[in-house]
């Protein structure tokens, strides 16, 4: 059996049964092959890079990005608020309407004094909205975690993680 790959293409071809016996890279036609230690440097510059830009994409403080929360109390919500925490305030749109409060201190500090949600009764996430009112409640620490906002209560319990909103 021979092995060709193309690129962003494997053909096989069944002259036998079993393994390979060898792999044959395609070349377009007319194209010497780039040297190997040549494309190993490209590769391994463009994942310098790509770790580059993912390290800037992620915020050093609360207030420097908008978040979208998708983990409330250990299960995954999908995307239902985003929320700008600029300044000592929440200002936010959660699954049924704004979200709004206070908070002070940033960080392994953090404490939410108000919280103003709205009832809407004929909202069929209103208790999903009122569990994210009592999560932000309940919240003691508010740090950034591999890129993500982990919110946790005075137990060191997860109780909210959001992504950069983006």
């Amino acid at each position: 059996m021979r092995l060709t790959l193309l690129p962003l293409l494997v053909v096989l071809s069944a002259c036998a049964s079993g393994p390979p016996d060898e792999i044959v890279p395609a070349i377009p036609a007319g194209r010497p092959a780039p040297p190997r230690a040549a494309q190993d440097a490209a590769e391994a510059e463009a994942a310098r890079a790509a770790e580059l830009a993912r390290r800037a994409a992620i915020p050093d403080e609360i207030s420097d990005t908008d978040w979208t929360l998708t983990t409330l109390n250990g299960q995954l919500v999908g995307r239902v608020m985003e929320v700008d925490l600029s300044g000592g305030q929440i200002d936010g749109m959660g699954p049924c309407h704004s979200i709004r409060g206070n908070y002070y201190g940033t960080g392994p500090i953090f404490v939410v004094e108000t919280i103003i949600v709205p009832r809407l009764p004929d909202c069929e996430r209103a208790a999903l909205q009122e569990q994210i009112a009592i999560a932000m409640i309940d919240a003691r620490s508010a740090l950034i975690e591999d890129g993500r906002l982990v919110v946790r209560d005075a137990e060191g319990n997860v109780r909210l993680e959001f992504l950069p909103l983006g």
